[in-house]
């Protein structure tokens, strides 16, 4: 199927291209990238009622694209040196360049650049980034499945290129972790755990102390498109009765210390200790605070 792309090659469409580009990439194993175009859309709206318009399918009117280890050298803006930095620009000539023509509609390729000064081998294109992504959904849902089972990271890598033929990296775990939690975070309502743990603690614990202040929700934090809005959570003030026992037994003097923004609500908490006959700091209570300057 390489030999589909070649110079004067033409395409009615772009998604015919992309399929050669795909089958050139595979069989060749090389992987390229767009650097500049023009599209279709733009072109277009630059002609005189007189000119022919370019199919829409065409996508683009030109487009160039690099190999992924070659691109064009551009002037470092900085007056220092970053350390550990690398990149997978060694200026490789690797290029292919397409013009769309009216007659007949199609892109046609102008250009391709088939030399290149790195190896083309699969071993060599499995480790660009583009490549050590999982693309099938079982393969991601069965390594999701090993990152909250909290599996080791080096055990899961090993079990993905060896079973799914993926060679991902500690790092590439490690930011699919973090796009994991992050994902399941914004999917939950924290208020709502919040208050389900409050009321877990008053169950365990009789003598705890909770108290929970909230406000109607801003024109800002409304969803405008929402009928029903929880109130927003202002204040979240929880003492247990060990911690109560600790403030009346050493609360002459009392410490106050806050932390700010630190949770993804930006929330303040404040944290309030008393020092005991050892002279070692005891917590007493804790509270979140959503503001400090305005009265609530």
């Amino acid at each position: 199927m390489a030999n589909l792309l070649k110079v004067g090659a033409l395409f009615k469409s772009y998604k015919d291209f992309e399929t050669a580009l795909n089958d050139y990439c595979t069989e060749k194993s090389v992987l390229f990238r767009k650097v500049s175009s023009i599209s279709v859309q733009k072109a277009n709206a630059a002609l005189s009622p007189a000119d022919t318009a370019y199919d829409e399918r065409l996508v683009y009117k030109n487009l160039t694209l690099r190999c992924k280890s070659g691109n064009l050298v551009r002037e470092s803006q900085s007056k220092g040196i970053r350390p550990n930095q690398w990149t997978l620009n060694i200026q490789c000539a690797g290029q292919i360049s397409l013009c769309a023509q009216t007659v007949p509609q199609a892109l046609r390729v102008s250009k391709l650049v088939d030399i290149h000064n790195h190896a083309t081998t699969k071993d060599f294109a499995k480790f660009y980034p583009e490549n050590r992504r999982l693309k099938k959904d079982a393969d991601i849902a069965q390594v999701k499945g090993m990152v909250l089972c909290r599996g080791q990271p080096i055990d899961i890598r090993d079990h993905v290129r060896t079973n799914l033929s993926v060679c991902m990296t500690t790092k590439d775990l490690a930011n699919f972790r973090r796009e994991l939690m992050s994902s399941q975070r914004k999917a939950s309502n924290g208020e709502e755990d919040v208050i389900k743990e409050m009321n877990s603690l008053l169950e365990t614990d009789p003598g705890a102390v909770v108290g929970i202040v909230t406000a109607e929700p801003t024109a800002s934090s409304a969803d405008a498109d929402s009928t029903q809005v929880a109130p927003l959570l202002n204040i979240l003030f929880f003492q247990t009765s060990s911690m109560r026992d600790l403030f009346l037994k050493f609360g002459e003097i009392l410490g106050i210390d806050t932390t700010y923004n630190t949770n993804r609500h930006n929330m303040h908490l404040i944290v309030f200790v008393v020092y005991d006959n050892h002279k070692n700091g005891r917590v007493v209570a804790f509270c979140f605070v959503r503001r400090e300057r305005r009265k609530l």
